[in-house]
């Protein structure tokens, strides 16, 4: 759903349940306000090869080029089925990687799927001792960003059977690069929180101490994916937990650590936290960090402006 057309399904609420009373006053300041300035014209949308998320966008994109990506799929993934395991050529190997970042693109169950054979078939090859097949750490992160994007409540289990093949991997064929990364242990985080399983967000922040132990400096979306997973949590003190984590953040990027800085979606996710709470004066807490936001894009810091989705939850605070 749109973020505009629910947000006047929020005020609708508003006004049914609340008649006469402040919410009222906050939810029409809120949608009256500069929030309205930046949504972009129909006229003024790019290119549908540089915005296909835009609804016409998408269908002519598809429409020209994705039957052919679809072929040139199956072709590759039939070439593969009918070689040898461990005979593979390396020009067949060396597709791979794009037809694993095309199932990913998919963003369903099947993509992902598809893509967990695809990488089973060059891990066969590697233990096949096929010399042309090289794994590497970005392989296997294109899996794991499949499984995330099919946001199935079973992803989690999945990326963590990859990060065991990678393991193997690493001790049993003397592949010492096949480490994870930061990026692999980000999609781990993400899978949890996409999950809304009830330990999503102890499991995620299990993840973020280990990388902050071994010394991986989590960046900005390593934090984002742990603050949505409280966003999702059902506990009753999430935005508490978000709020103190956005502050380690803040602590960090002042110490120099500029890859951890929070950005627009970490205030997002504080602002639905505290929308999704039953605590008293959470509104009043969600429209703090929303002044707060406008007060730093004034100052100059144009990627701190509220969007969309900020409004809409705060205007959820006081439905």
């Amino acid at each position: 759903m749109k973020p505009i057309k629910l947000a006047r399904i929020l005020l609708i609420s508003v006004l049914l349940s609340c008649e006469k009373s402040p919410p009222i006053a906050a939810a029409f300041s809120l949608l009256t306000s500069k929030v309205v300035t930046t949504i972009t014209p129909k006229s003024e949308k790019l290119h549908f090869r540089k915005d296909k998320r835009s609804p016409e966008g998408f269908l002519r994109y598809h429409k020209k080029y994705g039957r052919q990506t679809f072929q040139w799929r199956c072709k590759i993934v039939e070439s593969l089925n009918n070689t040898e395991v461990g005979k593979t050529p390396k020009e067949l190997l060396d597709q791979v990687p794009r037809v694993l970042t095309s199932c990913a693109r998919d963003r369903t169950s099947e993509g992902a799927k598809q893509a967990q054979l695809l990488l089973n078939r060059y891990v066969r090859e590697v233990e096949a001792g096929n010399r042309y097949a090289a794994p590497e750490v970005q392989l296997f992160n294109i899996a794991m960003d499949a499984w995330v994007k099919s946001r199935r409540s079973d992803a989690p289990e999945k990326i963590k059977g990859i990060l065991k093949t990678m393991q193997d991997l690493r001790l049993n064929h003397n592949l010492s690069e096949l480490i994870p990364d930061v990026i692999s242990l980000s999609l781990f985080c993400l899978a949890w929180a996409r999950s809304r399983e009830p330990i999503a967000a102890e499991k995620a922040h299990e993840i973020l101490n280990y990388m902050e132990r071994r010394g991986l400096r989590p960046n900005t979306f390593t934090y984002n994916a742990v603050l949505l997973s409280h966003v999702h949590s059902n506990k009753r003190d999430k935005a508490l937990a978000v709020e103190s984590l956005i502050n380690h953040m803040k602590e960090r990027c002042n110490a120099g650590n500029t890859e951890c800085c929070p950005d627009i979606c970490s205030y997002q996710s504080l602002i639905a936290a505290w929308s999704r709470t039953s605590m008293y004066g959470t509104p009043q807490k969600a429209e703090e960090v929303l002044h707060f936001l406008d007060e730093e894009s004034r100052n100059g810091k144009e990627d701190l402006r509220p969007n969309c989705h900020c409004y809409v939850a705060a205007i959820h605070a006081w439905s």
